[in-house]
């Protein structure tokens, strides 16, 4: 069985490129534009395993999706990374006061290092 992979992000184009970075791999991926969206998702679709977010995002950022996430106890556990420009922002400490324990360059450009952070993070392959 496939793992189920949720790519926020409001550009287009970085949803594409992490979605071709994981092409070949054991994954379903679905995507959201915002925050806002990915929650919905992230509630309407069973079994998402992990997720991978923009910090800034129109309607809803990541870390006000991360803060509805926590307090959800059926999203809690779902490993949330962000992919992002702005690791030493006030964002991402927010972000990881939240919970979020995994921060990834942008644009991401080694399927091995994205894969293996999943396949750990998961303890399981997907390669």
């Amino acid at each position: 069985m496939n793992v189920k992979i949720l790519i926020i992000d409001d550009t287009e184009s970085h949803r594409v490129h992490l979605a071709q970075l994981l092409e070949g791999a054991k994954v379903d991926i679905y995507f959201a534009e915002n925050g806002e969206e990915g929650l919905e998702k992230m509630r309407s679709i069973k079994n998402i395993e992990f997720v991978i977010t923009d910090l800034d995002m129109p309607k809803m950022d990541g870390v006000e999706m991360m803060k509805e996430v926590s307090l959800d106890e059926s999203l809690r556990d779902i490993p949330v990374a962000f992919c992002t420009r702005h690791f030493d922002s006030e964002n991402s400490l927010k972000a990881k006061k939240l919970g979020a324990k995994i921060f990834l360059p942008k644009p991401m450009i080694s399927i091995d290092h994205l894969i293996k952070i999943i396949e750990r993070v998961l303890k399981k392959k997907i390669s």
